[in-house]
């Protein structure tokens, strides 16, 4: 949680709104997100459970429910044989019920899930964090001038450099030892502590001494009245891109929810605990900081600044202050990025076990190096995961190249950032509306599980949660709203190059091109329920399990699945067994069940297997990460067999022909 925002962000922030009273109540405000959604499990299971609308038809809740021994292999997929035009029946019996359009659009969650991925995939990355490391650098090397934002601005290209090469390096390490990215991370978090109160201290130090003797004529500051004064800004709708700093800065709190899964079951509780304890502790220690850090900063200091840095400012703004600070601050962007990058990593290899978007098959991937053996369970512990790491780093770079354009120092910076904040706030706003839903389905599902109700909550939290989640879902809806309306100021006092309604459009289109991919790719995917049976009866007397069909039907030329010879159904549980792996480890009740048709199949002439040539069966297969043609029916081999072929067929043979006179020139023919 603590990064380089609260280093840089109350000097931003006073710097858009104009007013010391406004700037604390921002970072005041989102001090309840850590209290608004304490489960486990994170930001992708929770939008794919509110937007689940399917429970049993047969028995709400079983009385005994027999564990299975953990699957030591991700229950992901399953392929298996069909004939040619098989789409599986559907059921039509009693277990077979009417589901409205809108619930099968939802697809039980997996709508959700997928425009989730793709925005986790795309806009959550480590850009802003790791140019803020560099940028901390720079201001370390230049710490002697006056000016130095413009040796900043000048080397942005370095700064960019700095920050791949530092994002290179953690992913690298963590790739060979996730266990020293853990330890790493708890050693940092202490270093990160300590500089936090050293902060405070210097800002405690500073309110005895006069900053500003041009302003005050050599006396101290009226700092009373300097709260109660609003100066002019330039955008009155500034105040809009300062919740999107303050926002960004309290990033981070949700990452614990990331990686639940590696918490033993025995030990859930400390997850609890622990998220709140240091959600209020660190929040508590922002709120102060900030507090006495503002009391201390002058408008005229802060007031048309590219790059504000307010630290060395509580310490006499001179060359070894800024240079300290800029230390201070670039360890303490190092911290973040290995705590964004080990969780980041390991939400998009869980998007990847999903098995819903292409190329899966390389984002879910474990690291393939020889370990010490592990107890199976436990062992993805010690395991990187390389696929997702690799997704983080490609998405990081390609971010930090597109920033490249912007020629503001700190809009470059902030850019990505401000994306991902954006996209968050719309997710947590989606998130506030099912929250009632969402504690609903935590008491089903453990009761479904386990046999047991949750612990009560008691009458205060209800009344305090009451309250707060309107405000939640207002504040939310605000900043969604607010920052599209012109006109739109950057950081650095010039005229913002990415205007406010671009953060819409791309929520909008992120939105617009996720339920097109559902509809073409999974609307026609039926999903089968296994029903719940009781005590008393026999395993022949069971209901069949329910199949609910998709809002396409598997015969539209909108399938595109059916194009590729594929079929696939969504296999889902009525609650957590935590005995197998995809539960206990990726957070996920269904799996997709994919079957090819005919393919391997002597019996059939797949469409997979035309000896004469490639297909489009067989190219839209492997365009969207399909691995079971043969190496040499791929389309990357047929390519590569043609490119051969034409290379081999413009060889001619030399003519046998003893060449004269080689020092005076060549034979031509003619």
């Amino acid at each position: 949680m603590i990064g380089t925002g609260i280093y840089t962000s109350p000097a931003i922030v006073y710097q858009l709104t104009g007013s010391k009273s406004i700037t604390l109540g921002f970072t005041a405000i989102y001090l309840q997100y850590a209290h608004a959604l304490p489960y486990n499990g994170g930001e992708l299971i929770y939008l794919d459970e509110i937007t689940s609308s399917e429970k049993p038809t047969y028995a709400d809740t079983p009385t005994n429910v027999t564990p299975t021994n953990a699957n030591t292999q991700p229950e992901n997929i399953e392929l298996q044989h069909l004939p040619p035009g098989d789409t599986r029946a559907r059921s039509s019996g009693p277990s077979a019920r009417f589901t409205p359009w809108y619930k099968k659009l939802l697809g039980d969650g997996l709508l959700a899930y997928i425009i989730y991925s793709l925005a986790f995939i795309m806009f959550f990355n480590s850009a802003t964090n790791s140019q803020q490391f560099g940028r901390m650098i720079l201001l370390c090397l230049h710490a002697n001038k006056e000016d130095n934002g413009y040796d900043i601005k000048k080397d942005q290209h370095l700064m960019r450099y700095i920050a791949v090469s530092i994002v290179s390096i953690i992913c690298l390490a963590q790739f060979f030892s996730p266990a020293f990215g853990r330890r790493l991370n708890k050693f940092l978090a202490v270093v990160k502590i300590g500089f936090l109160l050293g902060l405070l201290a210097v800002g405690l130090a500073a309110l005895g001494r006069d900053f500003d003797s041009q302003s005050s004529a050599g006396s101290s500051l009226d700092r009373t009245g300097d709260w109660a004064e609003r100066r002019e800004v330039r955008s009155k709708v500034s105040f809009a891109k300062a919740l999107l700093v303050v926002l960004f800065s309290f990033e981070g709190w949700e990452n614990a929810t990331f990686v639940a899964g590696e918490i033993p079951r025995n030990q859930q509780q400390n997850l609890r605990r622990g998220f709140l304890a240091a959600a209020v502790t660190v929040g508590s220690l922002y709120l102060i900081v900030i507090a006495v850090s503002l009391n201390s900063l002058s408008w005229e200091k802060v007031d048309g600044a590219d790059n504000i840095n307010y630290a060395p400012m509580l310490s006499g703004d001179t060359a070894t202050a800024k240079r300290a600070w800029a230390i201070v601050i670039s360890i303490s962007a190092f911290g973040s990025l290995n705590a964004i990058i080990y969780t980041f990593s390991r939400v998009k290899q869980v998007i990847g076990q999903a098995e819903v978007l292409p190329w899966s098959q390389f984002l879910k991937k474990d690291d393939c190096l020889d370990r010490k053996p592990r107890s199976q369970r436990n062992a993805f512990r010690f395991k990187s995961p390389q696929g997702g790491l690799i997704a983080h780093w490609l998405g990081t770079v390609a971010l930090i190249a597109v920033s490249a354009s912007i020629s503001s120092t700190l809009e470059s910076i902030g850019l990505a950032g401000y994306i991902q904040t954006y996209t968050h706030c719309f997710i947590l706003m989606v998130l506030g509306f099912g929250y009632f839903k969402l504690k609903h389905q935590h008491e089903f599902l453990n009761s479904a599980g386990n046999g047991q109700q949750p612990a009560p909550t008691g009458r205060f939290v209800e009344a305090l949660v009451l309250v707060c989640t309107p405000i939640y879902i207002l504040l939310n809806l605000a900043i969604l709203v607010i920052n599209v309306v012109p006109p739109y100021k950057s950081t650095g006092n010039e005229k913002s190059v990415f205007p406010g309604y671009g953060y819409p459009l791309i929520v909008v289109s992120l939105v617009i091109v996720g339920t097109l991919y559902h509809l073409l790719f999974f609307g026609a995917v039926c999903r089968s329920y296994e029903s719940i049976s009781s005590d008393d009866e026999s395993e022949g007397d069971c209901p069949c399990p329910r199949v609910v069909e998709g809002i396409v039907s598997p015969a539209s030329p909108l399938n595109l699945m059916k194009h590729a010879g594929v079929v696939c159904e969504m296999k889902k549980d009525y609650y957590y067994n935590k005995e197998r792996e995809r539960v206990f480890r990726f957070g996920r009740r269904w799996r997709m069940k994919y079957s090819l048709q005919g393919y391997d199949s002597a019996s059939y002439n797949a469409p997979t297997q035309d000896n004469e040539g490639l297909t489009i069966a067989m190219f839209l297969y492997w365009t969207f990460g399909g691995t079971r043609l043969k190496k040499d029916r791929t389309p990357w081999a047929k390519l590569k067999n043609w490119a051969n072929f034409k290379r081999l067929a413009g060889i001619t043979p030399k003519p046998a022909q003893h060449r004269e006179n080689q020092g005076q020139g060549s034979v031509v023919a003619r």
